[in-house]
């Protein structure tokens, strides 16, 4: 867990800058147990594409939730994601985001 986090850590300092960004469940762990809370926040001013994969709902409620703080995102790509409980909130979620675009959601 430890290594995880520091990975995640040394990319905090170019939030600023990052203009693409893929999100990777790969260790079928719950994302917020090792991401901080919140993963994406609004210093992220000129990210533009996020992709997010193997994501559990529970999991991107609370990140849907802070995109509406992100004035360039223009593309959204959400696979391999756990959500058909709960459609209607992340579609609701998705069709707030001010300049987006384009959406794909498997």
């Amino acid at each position: 867990r430890e290594s995880r986090a520091a990975f995640y850590q040394t990319q905090i300092p170019y939030k600023h800058r990052t203009s693409s960004l893929e999100i990777w469940n790969t260790w079928d762990h719950n994302l917020s147990s090792w991401l901080p809370n919140p993963v994406i926040d609004s210093s992220f001013v000129r990210l533009q594409r996020l992709s997010i994969y193997s994501i559990t709902l529970s999991e991107l409620i609370p990140i849907l939730e802070q995109l509406i703080h992100l004035p360039s995102l223009v593309s959204l790509s959400v696979v391999d994601a756990m959500v058909s409980g709960e459609i209607t909130t992340v579609y609701d979620l998705i069709f707030r985001l001010p300049v987006l675009r384009q959406i794909q959601l498997t």
